[in-house]
């Protein structure tokens, strides 16, 4: 968005923007970048090794409970 504004110079005051800001307020969004791996939120660069693991996480921590899905 920042590229957007200030690079491109592109309204980002469209109904399409706000719409989708407010989506991603309401999700948990805080500031960028912000990933999800599916509800699970990740905040800041710094964070990509836990996105890149989340799915193998993810699959550990439900098979140690026992559930098969």
């Amino acid at each position: 968005m920042f590229n957007a504004a200030w690079a491109e110079g592109k309204d980002l005051s469209s109904k399409t923007v706000l719409e989708a800001t407010e989506a991603a307020v309401q999700r948990g969004v805080f500031g960028a970048p912000t990933f999800f791996v599916g509800n699970d939120l990740f905040f800041g660069q710094d964070r990509l090794e836990w996105v890149e693991s989340a799915p193998f996480l993810t699959r550990l921590f439900i098979g140690s409970r026992g559930n098969d899905e």
